[in-house]
């Protein structure tokens, strides 16, 4: 409930009444902060009186200031000191504010650089409408982001589990266990297919895994008593540097202490996939397990499920700040690799902190404080299930295009009955599938000491995900050095081809099931081109656009296709055979969407893989008399600059469907500003500003169209 009476006495009497008023504004809105819901999410998917914002660059330095102020036992533990938020705040019965990312010293800047200094939590009472506060907390020009706190849900399959018990020893090195994962070398002696298999015996004769490569699990812990397990976890160099603890082997994220022990097996048979140790004559083999001599890669245990005391049957699943802050810290302490076996209830349920989060580990995993590399992947690999649902709407994280994508499938080569599919899916690996009276057909891999004599069969695209990250990690080792778009090309690229035992969806699986042995010895293909413009989701372009993607070293030519279908079933332009990194094309219909992607070439004509798929939006058309604008816009656009790239100028333009007061800024990639184009009241209608960049040096700047209704960005490249 909104309560004037939790109003701050001590404020200057301007400022009391400042938010004396804003307290009257909320009163008359809050029929609607109560009734607003987010589209896709419901309040049971978000943890109660929780809330994640991300504050202007300005406003974020305030706040820290705040909370500064507060540990040392001055300031309120809410205020920030920018009125308008102070006022909402107080308002909402927050409690406190705190940033959610704490960083260690020697990453500060670059936490800074990617902006996780500017999340903050906000916290307020359990009865509090957050998915409605949300919505309009968003209309502040403070805040860029508001957000619930929406929960994480394992991808744990509930199907039958079954155990083989004590198997019998095969002879000579190999693990007892290693003759029930038909999911590394199928024979057809367990059921199935022979060679619906990763083909991990002849990769093991090139690499059986470094300890240099370190693969995060996140999950619901790992047993590291497991005599499986124990020898293959991660040992913190630095324990303490990035979290108040004992984090030896990882750090749980869920009640923020160093308790990583797994309660359910689940994170525990994703991590013998994996790596559990080989050569041990015992057990199961792990992908990257190394041999009798030792090796192998190491496991990073970030638990983000435990128990939920009130129902045994139950997980209690961290929410979006902790799972973000838990993506982070792999990425700032050494992981190059994290394995991801969960997702949101949900399809579309994706929080802008976690794919900040995610997007960070990609581009600073592998590397430390200075830019240079220091892991053996320059770059992290963000390997998700697709989810047992089955259908093909987009699950996150595993749906978020830079994330590699995993679909499950049996001993077939057949898509399991439970996977998801779709275009969204990259590749496929063995997930298994239990049937009646045939538990062979499951994953075989660890489990907790107290079950099933620590071993069992399970099944889900939880089992297929590991064995993908199993296999990056065997590229990892081998190519020590290799850059995270040159793993996921070997990766994707070598994947053998399954659509003919999945004729009905043939093309949502990915570019197959994953094959270790191929991954290691074929040539690599050029990695996917970056796409540059138009962003992703433009909207407003006019009927000529110029594409733009970044060159790829390998590159001889480029193929360019361009689609009204999301997923490429008809294709509206094809253009292979380009040479240049920009094509301009005429005469595009007005207010349609097109979808467009790229991919590189070499001389030999060995193909990359497409490039992710950038979709934009034609605007209508506007007509011109006497220089005036005869029908005014239906919405306010911010459209891309022309030329782009540009030396030393270039043409901004804008609509507003009404006279509103604006401003128009650029900013560096730091966020520093270093220009104002426009600050005051603009009529309605289309305008243009002109942009000089004479004083400044080449790179990617933003410029931001800022109303009183919202806050549009855009990229554009000086190239001097």
């Amino acid at each position: 409930m909104l309560n004037l009476n939790t109003m701050p006495t001590n404020l200057p009497n301007q400022s009391f009444h400042f938010f004396r008023a804003i307290s009257l504004f909320l009163i008359l809105i809050s029929g609607t902060i109560w009734l607003t819901a987010d589209a896709f999410a419901r309040q049971s998917d978000v943890n109660p009186g929780v809330m994640h914002i991300k504050l202007d660059r300005e406003t974020a330095e305030m706040a820290r200031q705040s909370v500064a102020q507060r540990s040392a036992g001055e300031g309120s533990a809410v205020l920030t000191g920018a009125e308008r938020l102070d006022a909402v705040l107080v308002n909402m019965d927050a409690v406190r504010l705190e940033p959610v990312f704490t960083a260690p010293e020697r990453f500060r800047e670059r936490h800074r650089q990617a902006g996780l200094d500017r999340w903050f939590t906000i916290r307020m009472p359990e009865q509090t409408d957050v998915l409605g506060m949300a919505t309009e907390l968003k209309r502040l020009p403070e805040i860029e982001i508001a957000e619930p706190d929406y929960i994480a849900v394992s991808h744990e399959y509930t199907g039958s589990i079954w155990d083989e018990g004590n198997a019998a020893p095969m002879a000579g090195q190999m693990d007892a266990g290693f003759q029930y994962q038909w999911h590394y070398s199928n024979d057809g002696s367990a059921g199935g297919m022979p060679g619906a298999d990763i083909d991990l015996i002849s990769a093991w004769q090139i690499t059986t895994g470094s300890p240099d490569v370190i693969v995060q699990v996140i999950d619901s812990g790992i047993d590291f008593e497991h005599p499986d397990l124990e020898d293959m976890l991660w040992v913190n160099p630095a324990p303490g540097s990035s979290v108040t603890g004992n984090d030896i082997h990882g750090w749980n994220w869920v009640s923020n202490n160093s308790s990583i022990m797994d309660h359910s097996g689940h994170g525990t048979h994703v991590a013998g996939t994996i790596a559990a140790r080989n050569g041990n004559g015992i057990g199961v083999a792990g992908i990257a397990g190394g041999d009798a001599q030792g090796g192998g890669a190491r496991l990073m245990i970030s638990r983000i499920f435990e128990p939920n005391p009130n129902n045994t049957n139950e997980n209690i699943g961290a929410g979006s700040d902790r799972t973000a802050m838990a993506i982070v810290y792999g990425a700032d302490n050494g992981a190059v690799i994290s394995n991801n076996s969960w997702g949101y209830r949900q399809g579309g349920v994706f929080p802008e902190i976690v794919q900040t989060a995610i997007d960070y580990f990609i581009e600073f995993a592998g590397y430390d404080q200075h830019g240079n590399v220091e892991g053996p992947v320059a770059g992290g690999v963000f390997i998700s299930s697709a989810g047992n649902f089955p259908d093909q709407v987009f699950y996150y994280p595993a749906a978020y295009e830079p994330v590699i994508s995993v679909a499950a499938t049996n001993y077939n080569d057949e898509k399991a009955p439970y996977s998801n599919y779709g275009i969204r899916v990259d590749i496929s690996a063995p997930g298994g599938q239990l049937l009646t009276g045939d538990p062979y057909g499951g994953v075989y891999s660890t489990d907790l000491s107290s079950n099933f004599d620590a071993y069992s069969f399970k099944q889900g695209t939880s089992m297929a995900s590991p064995h993908v990250a199993g296999v990056a990690s065997l590229i990892a080792s081998h190519f020590p050095g290799i850059t995270n778009d040159e793993l996921v090309a070997r990766l994707l690229s070598s994947a053998d081809d399954i659509d003919y035992f999945n004729f009905p969806i043939a093309g949502r699986l990915g570019s197959g099931r994953v094959n270790a042995f191929r991954a290691l010895t074929e040539d690599p293909p050029p990695v996917r081109p970056g796409l540059m413009f138009p962003e992703n989701e433009a909207e407003d372009l006019v009927s000529s656009v110029e594409f733009e993607w970044e060159p790829v070293s390998s590159a001889a030519t480029y193929h360019f296709q361009l689609s009204r279908e999301e997923d490429f079933s008809s294709i509206f332009l094809n253009l292979p055979g380009l040479t240049e990194t920009t094509l301009l094309r005429h005469g595009f219909d007005t207010e349609s969407t097109f979808y467009w992607r790229v991919r590189a070439v070499t001389s030999t004509g060995t193909e990359g893989l497409w490039s992710v798929t950038n979709s934009f939006t034609t605007g209508t058309v506007v007509n011109i008399d006497n220089g005036e604008v005869n029908d005014l816009p239906q919405s306010i656009t911010l459209s891309q600059n022309y030329p782009n790239p540009f030396n030393p100028v270039t043409q901004i333009a804008y609509e507003l469907s009404e006279p509103a007061e604006i401003s128009i800024n650029v900013y560096n990639v730091t966020g520093q500003r270093v220009a104002t184009l426009y600050n005051g009241l603009q009529q309605g209608g289309r305008h243009q500003v002109a942009f000089d960049g004479s004083g400044l040096s080449s790179g990617v700047y933003i410029y931001q169209l800022r109303t009183s209704e919202k806050v549009l960005n855009r990229k554009m490249v000086l190239v001097k």
